[in-house]
């Protein structure tokens, strides 16, 4: 259980896609970061634990 980190997140998405992960803080990881958060960026959170 519990969040972990994001890079961790990704990397459990790799070994679900049975694709290699990557280590922690790789570029690529970090680049996906950035991308997501850009996308992300001025939205609204939605999800109902975070209502109030």
């Amino acid at each position: 259980g519990g969040i972990g980190t994001l890079h961790r997140r990704y990397g459990g998405c790799y070994k679900n896609m049975r694709a290699k992960p990557l280590m922690a803080q790789s570029p690529e990881y970090r680049d996906m970061e950035f991308f997501h958060q850009a996308m992300s960026n001025g939205l609204e959170i939605s999800a109902d634990r975070y209502r109030k």
